[in-house]
């Protein structure tokens, strides 16, 4: 029979390993660029994506306000009615961004297990790179 302690362990184990983030299954990777250089262009996508948002948001706004926020038969804005797909549109839209500005940097997306061995790996602001070491 085991004890409480042991029980006790064994639960603590499981929360633990059920809390970790999975090793990614693809990596951005260009063979002919280094870690650090994967890091710049990973980071200056990431900022082409926080301006496309950003252009995106003010858009948005200035149709809402040319629309003059007009209501529907039910009392809600007809542009209220359309949130959520403008919403999965929008993410859509900025992966195609990332991954546009990586594929223009020469990166491609690969998976993890074709990686050669002697690549370092880590995952930056979200997106997984590799590069040379």
């Amino acid at each position: 029979m085991r004890t409480l302690s042991e029980l006790t362990f064994a639960l603590a184990i499981v929360v633990l390993v059920a809390g970790c983030d999975p090793e990614p299954t693809h990596y951005w990777y260009n063979p002919m660029r280094s870690l650090e250089q994967a890091r710049k262009d990973c980071k200056e996508c990431q900022a082409r994506v926080e301006k496309v948002k950003a252009e995106t948001a003010a858009a948005r706004e200035a149709q809402r306000q040319k629309e003059g926020k007009p209501e529907s038969k039910e009392g809600k804005r007809r542009y209220d009615d359309r949130v959520d797909t403008l919403a999965t549109w929008d993410d859509m839209y900025l992966e195609n961004v990332f991954s546009g500005c990586m594929g223009g940097k020469g990166y491609f997306k690969v998976e993890a297990e074709r990686l050669p061995p002697n690549v370092k790996r880590e995952t930056l602001e979200g997106n997984p790179i590799a590069g040379r070491k």
